[in-house]
């Protein structure tokens, strides 16, 4: 009597544990997955960028051509004094606003062309076209 008791004892005790490791594992994956929403995304960092043309002759338009320069200390503004940068204007772009990795300073940037910034995976570059279509401020002008 005492043997048939062992083998049913066990096989209850298998059950048991079989239940519990595969609710246990739930509970692990759920728990694993839910994590992965608190960590937050890595976000990249923005700022509006002066530039300047590396050849006169050359196009403004041209990234090679468009060396950035120091950051500006806010964004362009819509409506803008003769001669500063401004974003909705049609004339030669002053400034541009771009996306940068986490692990970049803005000083990274400084004197890289356009082109070149956007070219090096290693920064992680991009235009920002959130405050402006183009994402460039154009110098402007009076017509007179």
């Amino acid at each position: 009597m005492c043997q048939k008791k062992v083998p049913v004892m066990a096989s209850k005790a298998i059950t048991f544990i079989k239940q519990y490791f595969f609710m246990l594992s739930l509970v692990a994956t759920f728990v694993g997955f839910s994590a992965f929403k608190l960590v937050p995304k890595k976000q990249s960092n923005q700022q509006w960028f002066n530039i300047s043309l590396e050849d006169e002759q050359g196009s403004a338009t041209d990234e090679n051509n468009q060396i950035i320069g120091t950051p500006l200390n806010m964004q362009p503004e819509e409506d803008a004094e003769e001669g500063e940068c401004r974003i909705e204007n049609e004339a030669e772009p002053c400034a541009v606003h771009l996306n940068f990795g986490t692990s970049v300073t803005p000083q990274m940037l400084e004197d890289l062309s356009v082109a070149d910034a956007k070219a090096d995976p290693s920064l992680a570059v991009s235009i920002n076209k959130t405050t402006s279509p183009s994402g460039y401020a154009k110098q402007w002008l009076d017509e007179d």
